[in-house]
């Protein structure tokens, strides 16, 4: 596994364990395998997009260049 892969790895579970925890009980009308598809994918797009602000923060803080992101 490579140095960034860990990162999002650990990210990725933590954050499925959150949104599951806090939306279980207003989808107690899936079934589990359409719950850890929906858990799944909203902990994807989470840690896609604070990973890329993390980045864009990171890199502005060295390099004084403000990234224009759409």
């Amino acid at each position: 596994m490579r140095m960034g892969e860990l990162e999002r790895s650990v990210a990725l579970d933590t954050t499925k364990r959150d949104i599951a925890s806090r939306i279980r009980r207003v989808c107690e009308n899936f079934c589990q395998e359409e719950f850890e598809a929906l858990v799944q994918r909203m902990a994807e797009i989470d840690v896609r997009y604070r990973m890329r602000d993390d980045w864009a923060a990171y890199r502005e803080q060295s390099t004084g260049f403000t990234p224009s992101i759409s």
